[in-house]
Order: structure tokens, then sequence, then C-alpha cells
């Protein structure tokens, strides 16, 4: 369930269909929110989480993100080369105050890891990941918060009984070509 704009979606409660509450009226029969047209050749039944921030985006089970808006088919963000490679994800969060920025992070238990993706190309900014000699290990990721209200973003894990909380880290910075030139002083 999430809510926007005072309206509560609902996914999972209905076959392939989002239900949308209207604010005021959540005593009232909801909507169907998607276009039935919309979904044809799309296999919604490997989806395992919503989130909405004006449009709602899907989570599949194998990382890929389906968006919509006004409930017709926008995208599908399919994340990049990443290794290891994204086999099954357990939910995700999105940052930003629409869909034209923020980021996506996507809860991957398997590989003990955090998934951050760019919210409009799907590209991955970077896997967040504990250090191999650290005493905890993020193997029963089942939650994530990230508070993107500062210049330095929070990052919020329920992992099993733990509840981690850390500054969110900096995206590596891309390598350089070999062939690229560099400043002389």
């Amino acid at each position: 369930m999430e809510t926007y704009d005072g309206n509560l979606y609902v996914w999972g409660a209905a076959p392939d269909e989002i239900l949308k509450y209207s604010t005021g009226r959540y005593g009232d029969s909801p909507d169907f929110w998607i276009n039935p047209a919309a979904i044809e050749n799309r296999d919604l039944s490997t989806v395992i989480d919503m989130s909405v921030d004006g449009d709602i985006y899907l989570l599949q089970s194998n990382g890929r993100v389906l968006i919509y808006s006004r409930g017709s088919f926008v995208s599908e963000l399919t994340p990049g080369d990443i290794t290891p490679p994204i086999t099954a994800v357990r939910s995700f969060y999105l940052t930003g105050d629409g869909p034209n920025n923020g980021w996506i992070f996507i809860l991957d238990s398997l590989n003990e890891r955090v998934i951050q993706l760019d919210k409009q190309s799907g590209e991955v900014i970077q896997q967040i990941k504990v250090r191999p000699d650290d005493s905890v290990r993020l193997n029963e990721l089942t939650a994530i918060h990230v508070d993107a209200t500062s210049s330095k973003p929070i990052i919020y894990l329920v992992n099993g009984s733990q509840i981690l909380r850390a500054a969110m880290p900096a995206p590596p910075q891309p390598f350089r070509e070999l062939n690229a030139p560099t400043a002389t002083p």
C-alpha cells in the first residue's frame, strides 16, 4: 500500500491491478487504476513491490521496474550490467519529489547489497555493501528508507531484527579512459 496526494493505492488485492481509493472517500469502492490494455503482453505476476511519486513504479523480482502514469504503461527500467547479476530482489524505495528526479534503491538480500539506480534511466549508480570483514551481514534485508532532505542523505535498513543507519556513500568516480588527455600544472 502507498499513499500519494491523499489517495491510497493498493497492489496485490486484485490480480494484475492497482486499486485506488480517492482522498476522503476511503469507504467507497476503489477504482481499478491500470488500464487493461496497458498490461497487454506484460507479465505482472512477478511484481513484488509498488511505490508512488505521481507515477506508479512496480518492482519485479528480477530487479526490473515498470513505470505507469495515469493507468498506462510508460517505460521499463532494466538495471544495467552489475556483478553479481540480479537474480531476486525483495523491495525498493524511491527518492525525489516526482518522476524527473531522484533515485531508486533496490534491496538484494541474496547478494547482501542495496543497488542504487538513476530513476529516469535505470543506470546503476552504485551497489552498497558492508566490508567483508565487518560483523554486520545484509542477508535479511526487508525494508529501506532514505532520508534525502539534507546534503548528506541517510539510509535506514531493516535487516532481520536490526535497524541500521548510515550516511549514504558517495557514488564511485568513473574510471579515466586510458587515452584521455590529462591536465598539466
